[in-house]
């Protein structure tokens, strides 16, 4: 039911196998991870906050919450 946000760096790089375990057992919880790069974020903050608000209104109709 609830939404993880998580922004990465490049200590992400290395961490590939960790991060998908993280999020396969945060998924298991009904906990969906939605991951931007640390560049998304901070090149382009308004796009990275209208594709999360897009994101979390999919989650709302997925989960039939008004």
């Amino acid at each position: 039911m609830a939404l993880a946000v998580e922004i990465d760096g490049g200590s992400h790089r290395n961490k590939q196998n960790y991060d998908h375990a993280r999020d396969k057992y945060l998924e298991f919880r009904g906990i969906t991870t939605i991951r931007y790069s640390n560049d998304m974020v901070n090149n382009n903050i308004s796009k990275t906050i209208e594709d999360l608000k897009q994101k979390i209104n999919n989650r709302k109709i997925e989960l039939n919450i008004k």
